[in-house]
């Protein structure tokens, strides 16, 4: 194969068959494997999208629950509101309607 008399080469270019099987064994072993790890950050990056999409469903669901919530609790305290409003005005003519200068019997020892 090679020749006694050639000067030797830094660098040996020639390839073996075993050398060869070997380096592509080893590639087709580290791209199997690669595969497989993509696929499985993939499968882990999906399952935590669909956590986080879970997670701000919810949260979006009690931002609707508490909206609901606030709405409900001011209108009760428009009602509240309205109801004392209408009691002191109730209270403001029954104040205004028993005042001394409304009153028959203290009119007539006013005289």
């Amino acid at each position: 194969m090679t020749d006694p008399q050639q000067k030797a080469r830094w660098i040996d270019t020639t390839i073996s068959l075993q050398t060869l099987l070997c380096w592509l064994a080893g590639c087709i072993a580290v791209a199997v494997g690669a595969w497989y790890s993509l696929g499985s950050r993939v499968q882990t990056l999906e399952e935590h999208d669909r956590q986080q999409e879970a997670r701000m469903g919810r949260i979006e669901s009690a931002q609707l629950d508490q909206r609901a919530d606030t709405r409900d609790a001011l209108r009760s305290i428009s009602a509240d509101v309205k109801d004392l409003s209408n009691k002191i005005d109730q209270l403001k003519d029954q104040m205004i309607s028993n005042s001394v200068a409304n009153r028959a019997d203290a009119q007539r020892w006013a005289k």
